[in-house]
């Protein structure tokens, strides 16, 4: 297979995800890090989808074990290093320090990938883990649809639509769970859409598809502030973020200079470490809450826990993660 382009518009995109997701948790700002979180689903998609229809066109085959591989190569080193630290670790320092530390009873949620359904009140660090479970789901089902995908596509993207528009059924008359895979399967159907539309179209007219996301994000702003419906908001929003993520990669593969300067650089840095930056901004936000060294919400709350988040998680990319990403390269 040919070497996997990096998009580093991509990568900036990626930290600013995890910016968004940071200032809910530092300030409060509840929206931004459920949007922080879909426009993560997105990308994923988007990226996954784009490897995909990219091998199939070149070796006529979706390599599961490849796949799965790569995935795993990315988020099991790292995830499993914190669940374990905290399963093994957590009551030997809540002995030593004689106070109780609120561990999830049901641990092994956390273990399968299914921490996204324990609703319990537990160790706020872990709490952050809901979303790692639920891309962790949909690499699994995209393991399952990936063959599909590459010769059935649009047969494939209307299951996977009738499937969310059931899912937003229950939910408003049986259920209300919003943190479960099928919830946000639009965010990952519009990331696959938008990749197979750059693959398909290979260009496309910049000055549509900026109108379009636009277009999409200012509809979501209103309905968000005015119908108050998580439902439209969010299929508006995966749509105005599919389109983003068009426009971004096509800026890119049109004007490439412009993600070269050395500013662009250090943020496409910040990009590769986000991983580590949202896995550790919990443990961070627990340390600084617990200390109550500053008022929460605060701008010095917000700088000195963001620059101890980023160095910790540089620390954990060059030490440890690195080495396993590094690995990838035998399964491509």
């Amino acid at each position: 297979m040919k070497p996997y382009k990096i998009y580093y518009s991509l990568n900036l995109f990626r930290f600013g995800c995890f910016l968004a997701v940071f200032m809910h948790h530092a300030s409060f700002f509840a929206q931004l890090g459920n949007w922080g979180v879909d426009a993560f689903f997105i990308l994923s998609a988007f990226l996954l989808t784009k490897l995909l229809l990219e091998e199939y066109q070149i070796n006529n085959n979706f390599n599961k074990i490849k796949f799965f591989s790569r995935r795993a190569l990315r988020i099991y080193p790292l995830y499993f290093f914190i669940v374990g630290t905290c399963t093994f670790l957590a009551p030997i320092i809540s002995f030593y320090i004689k106070k109780p530390i609120d561990f999830p009873s049901k641990w092994w949620y956390y273990w399968l990938f299914l921490s996204n359904y324990d609703q319990e009140s537990h160790l706020f660090a872990l709490k952050f883990l809901w979303s790692i479970a639920v891309e962790e789901q949909f690499y699994f089902l995209f393991l399952f649809i990936g063959s599909a995908l590459c010769t059935r596509f649009w047969t494939v993207i209307g299951i996977m639509l009738a499937t969310y528009g059931a899912s937003v059924y229950i939910n408003l008359y049986y259920s209300n769970k919003t943190n479960d895979l099928f919830s946000h399967l639009i965010n990952f159907t519009s990331g696959i859409i938008a990749a197979y539309y750059i693959l398909k179209f290979k260009v496309s007219k910049l000055i549509y598809v900026f109108s379009l996301s636009i277009g999409c994000l200012v509809a979501f702003s209103f309905a968000n502030a005015l119908l108050k419906n998580e439902h439209v908001t969010r299929v508006l929003f995966s749509i105005g973020i599919a389109c983003v993520l068009i426009f971004l990669t096509q800026i890119e593969v049109r004007y490439p200079s412009v993600f070269q300067h050395n500013t662009i650089s250090l943020l496409d840095y910040f990009g590769k470490i986000t991983f580590g930056a949202y896995v550790f901004s919990g443990f961070v936000f627990t340390i600084f809450i617990k200390l109550s060294i500053f008022k929460i919400g605060s701008w010095q709350y917000i700088l000195s826990s963001l620059l101890i988040t980023l160095a910790i998680s540089c620390a954990s990319y060059e030490l440890y993660e690195k080495h396993w990403l590094a690995l990838k390269r035998k399964f491509r």
